[in-house]
């Protein structure tokens, strides 16, 4: 634990006591315990309020606050997926890595994988990407998102992290950042994307990001994708035919 946690705390009152001496965290329990206490030079933790040092009546006091992010495991494999609500929509926070056939990673290197998760052929993500409670998005899920983030024209700046996607230099004379702002907590990474018809390849790591649904276009042949682009802020919604990254959302 670093030194700076013991903040003390603020009582009823409105007095600030204990500082560099305890640390006091809020927590959520059903028991009836309020908040957790440490103490300097005590290798105990004491969950209160413990009626004989101090009433159940906390209106009034001031603790400090430590969150922690919500997460799934994948049963099939073990591997673990941060997750983050958007509206009212529960979405998985990074790329699925589980293995499947028809699933691959970019420029057939493990490494990619590691940094941007599997990219899926269409017909396979939708019945085999996402673990039990969770689906492959429809296009109509996606573009709820899209709104729900602020429409097509920004949703792209919206989803996309701070840091991976390529950039303009300054020496083209353009403006476009490149990067996002991750908004939201979706943290869209440039994983690219694969093709599948004639000529087989790889194609714009750290420039795009291709996004399956589960909704096929009319003639069967390929389905709708999420896209967002390193020199734009919009998402737009297209259809293909691609080897692409997925996230899944809640049953």
């Amino acid at each position: 634990t670093g030194e700076e946690m013991f903040a003390g705390f603020r009582n009823s009152y409105g007095e600030f006591m204990y500082f560099d001496k305890y640390a006091d965290f809020w927590i959520k329990d059903e028991s009836g315990v309020k908040f957790v206490e440490l103490q300097r030079g005590d290798d105990r933790a004491f969950f209160m309020p413990n009626p004989e040092y101090m009433p159940g009546n906390l209106t009034g006091y001031a603790y400090s606050v430590r969150c922690i992010m919500d997460y799934i495991t994948d049963e099939r494999d073990r591997q673990t997926y941060r997750t983050v609500k958007i509206g009212d929509q529960v979405w998985t926070a990074e790329n699925m890595n589980y293995k499947t056939e028809y699933s691959h990673c970019f420029n057939d290197s493990l490494d990619y994988c590691e940094k941007y998760g599997r990219l899926y052929k269409w017909s396979i993500a939708k019945e085999e990407a996402c673990p039990s409670g969770w689906h492959l998005p429809s296009k109509e899920e996606l573009e709820k998102l899209i709104n729900t983030v602020g429409g097509e024209e920004t949703a792209g700046d919206s989803l996309k992290t701070k840091t991976g996607w390529k950039t303009y230099s300054a020496a083209s004379g353009l403006s476009a950042k490149g990067v996002g702002e991750d908004s939201f907590g979706f943290s869209a990474l440039p994983g690219g994307f694969r093709t599948y018809n004639g000529d087989v390849w790889y194609s714009d790591e750290d420039a795009v990001a291709y996004f399956c649904s589960s909704t096929t276009v009319d003639n069967g042949e390929g389905s709708y994708y999420m896209v967002l682009n390193w020199a734009h802020s919009n998402a737009e919604i297209i259809s293909g035919q691609y080897a692409c990254s997925v996230r899944c959302i809640k049953d």
